[in-house]
C-alpha cells in the first residue's frame, strides 16, 4: 500500500480525524484537543513522517514501524532514476553486508527491497543527523571529542574490514549521531565484500574531497582507501578545510594527493597537537602501505594526551575559527 490515509487517530485524544483533503506531511491542529499533527504517508507497512534528506536519486524519511513500534529511517529511491530491480538488489545486498558487522559504530540496517516499483532501505533512525550537519551549523564539539568519535568510526571500519568489507564513501555526511550522541557509520550502498583483502574494483565514486588516490588512479582500493578517507574527514572536521580541495579533473586530484600542499592541522587549529596533526597527515599518505593500521588509529584518536589542552575554550571547536576570522 502507498499513499496518504483518509483518516487517522489523534495520538492524544484518540478521536478519528478526516485528513482526506490534506497532503502528506501537512501539519494541522486536532479540532478536539488542539494537538499539532502531521499527515503521514503510508509506504509498504511504514508511516512516513518527515523528510530527513534529499539526494539525487533518493529521499530519506523518518518513519514509524507499527509492527515493531519504533521509529526508523527509510531511504526510498525514485524508480524512474534507474532499473528498480537492480537498485532493490543493491539495497538487499547492503542490508546483508551491514548485518554481518558487529560494532556499535555501524548504523543498523533492518530491511531492503522494492515496493510499488520503488527500491527502499529501512535503517536505524539517527535523530541528531550527521557530522556534516553539525559542521555547517558550527556546532561541532572540541577536538578531543571529535577524535574520540573518529576512534569509534575507526573501530566500526576495522570490524567491517575483518569481514573483508570496504565502505568506499567515508565522509562527514555518512557519519551520523543518535539521540544519545553516539556516532555511527551509515550509507553502505557503495560498500563491497572482498574476502581475500586484495584490492576490490569499484570506480563508482562521487566524494571528490575524500576519495583515495588509488581509487582515482584505476578504480581499485582495499580497506586502506577507507583509512585515507577517514584522514581527510578528520582534517576537515578539525580545520573546516578540505585537504585536497573539492573539485577538479582526475589527473589534478591525483597530483594534489601525490604532492600535498595542505596546511598541517595544528597550523589551522591550535587546539590540536603536532603529533595528532602529523598522524592525520600520515593517514592521507599517497602510498597505502604508509598509512597507519586501524588498531593504531583507534589507539591514537582515543588517547586524549595527544590533544593540546592549553587552548581549549568555548563550547565548540568553531569558536576558535570564529575568533580568528575577525
Amino acid at each position: 500500500m502507498n499513499g496518504a490515509p483518509d483518516t487517522i487517530i489523534c495520538r492524544k485524544c484518540n478521536h478519528q480525524l478526516d485528513i482526506s483533503e490534506l497532503n502528506p506531511f501537512d501539519e494541522f491542529l486536532c479540532p478536539y484537543c488542539k494537538t499539532k499533527i502531521k499527515c503521514p504517508f503510508i509506504f509498504e507497512r511504514y508511516f512516513l513522517l518527515d523528510i530527513c534528506g534529499i539526494g539525487g536519486m533518493s529521499r530519506v524519511y523518518r518513519a514509524f514501524d507499527p509492527v515493531l513500534n519504533r521509529n526508523v529511517a527509510i531511504k526510498i529511491t525514485d524508480a524512474n532514476c534507474f532499473d528498480a530491480s537492480v537498485a532493490g538488489e543493491r539495497y538487499i545486498r547492503e542490508a546483508e553486508l551491514v548485518a554481518k558487522i558487529n560494532s556499535p559504530g555501524i548504523v543498523k540496517v533492518f530491511r531492503g527491497g522494492v515496493h510499488g516499483g520503488q527500491p527502499f532501505l529501512v535503517m536505524e533512525f539517527m535523530k541528531k543527523g550527521t557530522l556534516e550537519d553539525l559542521q555547517k551549523s558550527f556546532m561541532l564539539p572540541p577536538a578531543d571529542k571529535i577524535l574520540q568519535w573518529l576512534s569509534v568510526i575507526a573501530d566500526g571500519l576495522y570490524a567491517a574490514s575483518q569481514l573483508g568489507i570496504v565502505h568506499h564513501d567515508i565522509k562527514p555526511a555518512n557519519i551520523m549521531l543518535s539521540e544519545d550522541g553516539e556516532v555511527k557509520i551509515g550509507d553502505f550502498d557503495l560498500a563491497e565484500i572482498n574476502t581475500d583483502n586484495a584490492s576490490a574494483d569499484s570506480s563508482d565514486w562521487a566524494s571528490i574531497a575524500y576519495v583515495s588516490p588509488e581509487r582515482l588512479y584505476d578504480g581499485t582500493e582495499d580497506y586502506r582507501g577507507d583509512i585515507f578517507s577517514l584522514g581527510a574527514t578528520a582534517y576537515e572536521l578539525l580545520t573546516n578545510e578540505y585537504p585536497f580541495g573539492n573539485s577538479g579533473e582526475v589527473a589534478e586530484l591525483i597530483e594534489r594527493r601525490k604532492h600535498p600542499a595542505f596546511e598541517p592541522v595544528n597550523h589551522l587549529n591550535s587546539t590540536v597537537s603536532a603529533s595528532i596533526s602529523d598522524f592525520i597527515s600520515r593517514m592521507m599518505a599517497f602510498v597505502p602501505e604508509e598509512r597507519p593500521s586501524y588498531p593504531e588509529i583507534i589507539n591514537v584518536f582515543k588517547n586524549g594526551k595527544n590533544v593540546n589542552d592549553r587552548k581549549k575554550s568555548g563550547n565548540t571547536i568553531f569558536s576558535f575559527f570564529k575568533n580568528n576570522s575577525q
